[in-house]
């Protein structure tokens, strides 16, 4: 019976000092660090690329993309190389162009984020639509920061093009830009390339 009880006893003390172990972890990984981690906002870039856009561009945007605004970007991105404006010569012509990236309301009410270039052709534009994200009718995606971005890709650059497959090497063949162009980047998903072909703009996949 002694030898009995002794045996409780222990087996009790035993299991109290497993409990309190355990709960001395869970409180060291758990209840030490329950303070909710603390994000702060991207901070977005201020620069003001309404008033670099020319007002034949402004005049056809009205026209065209009624309620349209240039996208937020965050100056981290900008810091990577991308923007919601660039300016170069996309068709080899010897004028400046632009592609630029919208945030607009259709006329069926749905937000829209679109990517368009300009070609300068004399003392007005023409627009080529490249690209479209639709967001639904949520007005608030207007007011963050877009999740597709414009980077400019300079004569003689290459990229992948996934449109062309290399069965030699068992990869995507490599595509080498003999003018500037447009690339649409979905930050951490996907990116295509537009190219001026004479007519129009030839997409090209680069990367997903």
């Amino acid at each position: 019976m002694i030898y009995s009880r002794l045996l409780s006893f222990l087996l009790c003390l035993f299991f109290a000092q497993s409990c309190k172990k355990d709960e001395s972890v869970l409180d060291k990984h758990t209840f030490s660090e329950n303070k909710s981690p603390v994000y702060s906002k991207p901070q977005l870039d201020t620069t003001d690329v309404v008033s670099l856009i020319p007002e034949g561009v402004k005049n056809i945007l009205d026209q065209k993309y009624p309620r349209w605004k240039v996208v937020l970007i965050t100056s981290g991105d900008k810091n990577d190389g991308y923007s919601n404006y660039l300016i170069s010569d996309f068709d080899a012509d010897g004028h400046e162009d632009i592609a630029l990236h919208i945030g607009h309301v259709t006329n069926h009410e749905e937000v829209r984020w679109t990517a368009i270039a300009f070609l300068k052709r004399g003392g007005t534009y023409e627009d080529y639509y490249l690209s479209a994200v639709h967001l639904g009718k949520d007005r608030s995606w207007l007011d963050k920061p877009s999740g597709t971005v414009l980077r400019l890709i300079q004569k003689g650059e290459s990229t992948s093009n996934w449109d062309e497959w290399n069965k030699e090497a068992d990869a995507p063949s490599v595509k080498i830009y003999d003018k500037a162009s447009i690339s649409v980047v979905t930050l951490d998903k996907a990116s295509v390339s537009f190219e001026w072909d004479g007519s129009g703009f030839t997409r090209i996949i680069t990367g997903d």
